[in-house]
């Protein structure tokens, strides 16, 4: 539904403006459930798109704006994951209009950079007044007011942060690892901070993930891994030991490498860091089987 809030001015009806469903480049629903159904990673482009009509009679008569007035129907994008937002600035992204018909209609497109989101994203379509000729004293006279809004939230990652992952070649140097994880520093999105490689020789292991049959028992095996190696690597970052050594509680962001890793040592080894890298610098092997017990059921 159209967003509703107070405005000290006319706003327009909800049913000045019909839009479809946003779809994706193959023209595909774009969101189910509140997810997003393409490939979603900050190496690459999320693209969408929607049809809108406006029914300028009902958009007149609801802003008190007139047929010489100019409006501007456009997209834009926010994330909370990462607090950053955006509009579209490109040709087809936004579509300025006077309303000298009885109905207007427009493909809006919106693109969005992968590595500037996180968590979820929310896409708005949006009218907006861009030149006033109206005299009326109730209708807006600010330009760029939003007359009329709608907003979609998809979901990007699940309670579980959601990384990248990527079958590529792999190098002379090791090419008969399985594969391996990438990971920035501790304060990263984990987003742009996390990504899985598999490597593309391994064809039986591919398969194996893809099969209905088989896929949940790889999948764990994986994430078991994955899940060490974080672990491994916060315990080695000087940073992450010395912010939770003495401060068991939240010091990284939501979101960000730091905090995942400081998850899954507290929630599923219910260790603190500093608990866990001693039992790592003393006892590496009850280390080793401890990862496996906590993360082999997931």
């Amino acid at each position: 539904m159209p967003r509703r809030s107070f405005k000290d001015f006319t706003v327009a009806s909800e049913d000045s403006i019909a839009f479809s469903e946003w779809k994706n480049l193959d023209g595909q629903p774009a969101i189910e459930d509140k997810t997003l159904n393409q490939k979603w990673d900050p190496y690459n482009f999320i693209s969408l798109s929607t049809n809108a009509s406006v029914d300028t009679k009902k958009l007149l008569q609801s802003t008190n704006l007139t047929d010489k007035d100019t409006f501007r129907i456009i997209a834009s994008w926010h994330s909370p994951g990462t607090t950053l937002k955006g509009a579209g600035k490109n040709t087809g992204e936004y579509h300025d209009f006077i309303a000298d018909k009885d109905t207007l209609n427009f493909e809006v497109k919106l693109n969005v950079d992968g590595g500037l989101v996180g968590e979820k994203l929310l896409i708005s379509l949006k009218l907006c007044l861009v030149k006033r000729l109206s005299t009326s004293p109730i209708s807006s006279a600010v330009l760029g007011s939003v007359l009329w809004e709608n907003t979609n939230e998809i979901i990007l990652e699940g309670e579980g942060s959601l990384f990248p992952v990527q079958v590529i070649p792999f190098p002379k140097k090791y090419s008969n690892a399985n594969w391996y994880i990438d990971m920035g520093e501790m304060s990263a999105p984990v987003s742009g901070g996390l990504r899985l490689y598999i490597n593309d020789a391994k064809e039986e292991l591919i398969n194996n993930i893809n099969s209905k049959e088989s896929s949940t028992d790889f999948s764990k095996i994986i994430y078991c891994d994955v899940a060490r190696q974080i672990i491994l690597r916060a315990l080695h970052d000087d940073d992450f030991r010395s912010a939770t050594q003495t401060n068991e509680k939240q010091v990284f962001a939501n979101g960000t490498v730091g905090k995942c890793a400081f998850d899954l040592i507290k929630i599923y080894l219910k260790k603190s860091p500093q608990e866990l890298y001693n039992q790592y610098q003393l006892n590496p092997l009850e280390f080793e089987r401890d990862i496996q017990h906590s993360f082999s059921n997931y």
